[in-house]
């Protein structure tokens, strides 16, 4: 069976990790009242989100530049490969703007977090452009939530209902070799 490439595969994986770490810690932060534990899940909150804009970058470079995806068999109506590739472009927008607008709300109330070991605030005080930009970032992330959920659901629909190679596409494995007998 034919696979994504094993760097799609991989890029696509690490996006999925570093959502969960950045909602994990965000919504668990709160649940700690010792300052050392909320800071720290605060810190992988922003560094997970800070990560995942470079891995989408990368997969949204991948994912306008590649000529073709790996055909999904049997193949799909025109309106369900239209209805694909908006979520993708949905999920995209939310997982691009999602770090953007947390650093300059951050930025704008002259905060730092050591991203990497390396950030500092670059903008001037507006506190309240940072409270609105703050309240962006949170109705986005819950509109995240919605568009993980639904592409989890369909992959899922497409292996267990349709019976075709959707899911199995993006599924780490050996990849299929094709050898010339001599």
């Amino acid at each position: 069976m034919q696979r994504f490439s094993s760097w799609t595969i991989g890029l696509h994986w690490l996006s999925v990790g570093l959502v969960i770490g950045a909602y994990t810690s965000v919504n668990l932060k709160d649940a700690f009242s010792d300052y050392r534990i909320s800071e720290l899940l605060r810190l992988v909150h922003f560094n997970c989100g800070g990560l995942l804009w470079g891995v989408m970058m990368a997969r949204f470079v991948i994912f306008i530049t590649r000529s073709k995806a790996v055909a999904i068999v049997p193949p799909i109506a025109r309106l369900q490969q239209v209805i694909s590739k908006l979520m993708h472009y949905l999920m995209f927008a939310c997982f691009l703007s999602l770090p953007i607008l947390g650093a300059l709300s951050l930025a704008l109330q002259q905060q730092s977090w050591p991203f990497l070991g390396i950030m500092t605030p670059i903008l001037g005080e507006d506190f309240k452009a940072s409270v609105q930009l703050h309240q962006f970032h949170e109705q986005i992330a819950t509109i995240g939530y919605f568009l993980v959920g639904l592409h989890a659901l369909a992959a899922f629909y497409h292996h267990f209902v349709r019976k075709d190679n959707t899911l199995l596409r993006m599924l780490p494995g050996r990849r299929e070799h094709h050898h010339t007998k001599p």
